[in-house]
């Protein structure tokens, strides 16, 4: 069975980053997708040889401590992956994992390691096209598991 993990970015250790951890000790073969991997902090906890990222770590305009600003462009970056070689696929989410589109014959399970109730709450236009973003991407994935009731 092929299994792929992914975390919508890798640039610190934080809880979302231990789940991960965790994961990638259970499914040691599998690949780690993400769309920003800062190796310089995060090499000796996931090796880049497992690494498959979608390289937004080298646009010089995309700061390591800006990535919560990128919502849209993460959302839509996480679109692009192809999982089409694998049986499951396992998101941890911090905020954009959860809309990884897979095809009908891999099962998608979703851990949401962070609660957005932040986006949610926001009263701007930005979240609220957000938002509606997030409603239908939620619908993507086969198993949704919280650790919260928001």
């Amino acid at each position: 069975m092929r299994v792929a993990l992914l975390h919508d970015t890798l640039s610190s250790f934080g809880p979302p980053e231990k789940i991960l951890f965790s994961l990638s000790k259970i499914f040691s073969d599998s690949p780690i997708y993400t769309l920003l991997y800062n190796e310089k902090t995060l090499v000796s906890i996931f090796p880049k040889s497992r690494i498959i990222s979608y390289g937004l770590e080298k646009n010089p305009f995309l700061r390591l401590k800006h990535k919560e600003k990128l919502s849209l462009l993460h959302g839509s970056k996480i679109e692009t992956f192809d999982f089409g070689g694998f049986d499951i696929v396992i998101s941890v989410n911090s905020g954009f994992s959860h809309a990884a589109i897979t095809s009908l014959n891999t099962k998608h399970i979703s851990y949401f390691a962070v609660n957005l109730e932040n986006l949610w709450n926001a009263k701007n236009i930005f979240n609220h096209y957000t938002r509606i973003w997030d409603f239908y991407a939620s619908k993507r994935a086969d198993t949704l598991i919280a650790n919260s009731k928001h």
